[in-house]
């Protein structure tokens, strides 16, 4: 599996946990963007922009610590909680068609679908 598949695609989170379709400030979805050439996935999280530096081997994905803007919404906040705290615990990813599923060590975390 080619960590090309994952690049220059805007993947729309869809599942997070059990939580099916969780959306944030301005009723949009977390987002992820992986950027190959400086090694960083970047998106909204709920409330804010964010981003992390992430490494690729083989199915193997691990997120470095994630920076974010601070802006106060009333809406999204609970989201975000949860989302950037999920990054840290990603350790594969899958890909089918137009969904990616990242993988703790225990199964599925978070599951993305790109447009």
């Amino acid at each position: 599996m080619s960590a090309a598949s994952l690049d220059n695609r805007e993947w729309a989170l869809v599942a997070l946990g059990e939580v099916a379709a969780p959306v944030g400030a301005g009723n949009r979805p977390a987002t992820i963007q992986f950027d190959p050439t400086t090694g960083r996935a970047a998106g909204f999280a709920g409330c804010n922009r964010y981003s992390a530096g992430y490494t690729v081997a083989g199915d193997s994905l691990t997120f470095g610590p994630a920076i974010s803007t601070k802006m106060a919404c009333a809406d999204g906040d609970q989201l975000e909680r949860g989302y950037l705290a999920m990054l840290p615990a990603i350790r594969s990813y899958a890909l089918s068609d137009s969904t990616l599923t990242l993988n703790g060590s225990d199964g599925p975390l978070a599951r993305f679908r790109a447009p």
